[in-house]
């Protein structure tokens, strides 16, 4: 018996079948049947394009954007000649757009033995549309002439969040103090939509307004004075347009006025 059979022997069944099965496995990657981890793909190299002419126009990392449009902010085309300034001159009219995170910047490539200009690009993101559920009171377009938001515009948490308190703020100045604005994170975020959910809650409504403490002026001259409405038609016809602060407790129908005079 060989020595190397002898050795084999020494091992139990169980380390046998182990030693045996990376045998297996190490045949197969040398055959190329077993690959570990992701494949690569070899990126066309860097040129020099000095006194070449530019044969395409690419754009690396757009997610929404339309190329052709950004191909027309840059004022390079294909057949024009590298011009290292013009280049540069092209990435700086994409970055003012704002569009973009950082500053895009640009690779000479070849591909195919042609000349590619490839800008690098890291798309911002921005809003697709402005939509509203569970409004009643109001339509889409009231909210839009109040709030800072466009389509179009890049994603800010903090304009989101003004336009959010924008809105609860009309419906409390109509009356609705109960209003409540949820802005949909998860579509916001999937979907990039800014989508407000709304629940507008009672209308709250005074019955009743009563002045106390007031000598030197009568109530019916205090009431010229205020915005606040009565509901009842006897007394007068309307909404109340009191701002309770969110903390206080649901308000009676009888509103009182502290009137010191």
């Amino acid at each position: 018996m060989s020595r190397s059979l002898r050795i084999i022997g020494q091992f139990t069944r169980p380390q046998r079948s182990l030693l045996a099965l990376g045998g297996i496995m190490a045949l197969w990657s040398t055959m190329g049947l077993l690959q570990v981890g992701p494949t690569t793909t070899t990126r066309p190299a860097t040129i020099d394009p000095i006194g070449r002419v530019i044969d395409r126009i690419e754009f690396e990392g757009l997610i929404t954007l339309d190329s052709i449009y950004l191909q027309s902010i840059t004022g390079v085309k294909a057949g024009d000649l590298w011009d290292r300034e013009q280049v540069a001159e092209a990435c700086r009219k994409l970055a003012e757009t704002q569009k973009f995170e950082g500053t895009p910047y640009a690779e000479p490539r070849e591909v195919d033995g042609e000349v590619v200009l490839v800008f690098v690009v890291a798309e911002r993101p921005f809003i697709t549309s402005i939509d509203f559920i569970g409004n009643e009171k109001f339509k889409a377009g009231d909210f839009l002439k109040e709030i800072d938001l466009d389509v179009g515009s890049p994603i800010s948490d903090f304009l989101i969040r003004q336009a959010q308190q924008e809105i609860e703020r009309k419906y409390r100045d109509a009356g609705f103090s109960y209003a409540s604005v949820e802005v949909d994170r998860e579509v916001l975020r999937d979907e990039r939509r800014v989508l407000f959910r709304i629940s507008e809650g009672p209308r709250v409504k005074v019955q009743e307004i009563v002045f106390q403490g007031n000598q030197s002026y009568s109530g019916l001259r205090l009431r010229s004075l205020i915005e606040t409405n009565t509901s009842l038609w006897i007394f007068r016809t309307g909404a109340s347009t009191a701002k309770w602060p969110s903390a206080m407790p649901r308000p009676s129908r009888r509103f009182t006025w502290p009137a010191v005079i």
